[in-house]
């Protein structure tokens, strides 16, 4: 999909330096998803955005919110360990944990060290989780 193209750029940005050029391929993803009707990649964005300087977890809320329901199991994973970071509250990580092991469950056990090694989202969630001993 064309819209992933901003958010993925914006994402790598904001990893790397944060700064204008994030925030400019992060909008840029938000408003193309909000005109392609694309609420995953909408909510992501805006989850992106508020780990921003001067970002807004409100807003990033308010979007998963309005959105949950038509997330696929992956975004909403995603989105609750961004909102996490973006606001401390652990009900976001809890959350993103309970989504992960869900995952796992659902694959054999000889791939669930590949899934939490080679996943940097998997491996996030996992020390995050770890680390806050949950």
């Amino acid at each position: 999909a064309a819209g992933t193209t901003p958010l993925a750029l914006g994402s790598l940005r904001a990893t790397l330096s944060g700064g204008e050029s994030a925030r400019a391929s992060l909008t840029a993803a938000r408003d193309l998803a909000k005109a392609m009707g694309a609420p995953g990649m909408e909510t992501l964005a805006r989850c992106e955005l508020s780990l921003l300087p001067g970002g807004e977890p409100t807003d990033a809320l308010s979007a998963f919110t309005a959105h949950e329901e038509r997330l696929s199991a992956e975004e909403r994973r995603e989105a609750r360990h961004l909102l996490w970071r973006a606001t401390g509250d652990r009900t976001h990580l809890a959350e993103a944990k309970r989504l992960l092991d869900e995952l796992l469950a659902k694959n054999p056990p000889e791939y669930h060290e590949s899934m939490l090694a080679n996943v940097r989202l998997n491996r996030e969630i996992a020390a995050a989780e770890e680390a806050a001993g949950l």
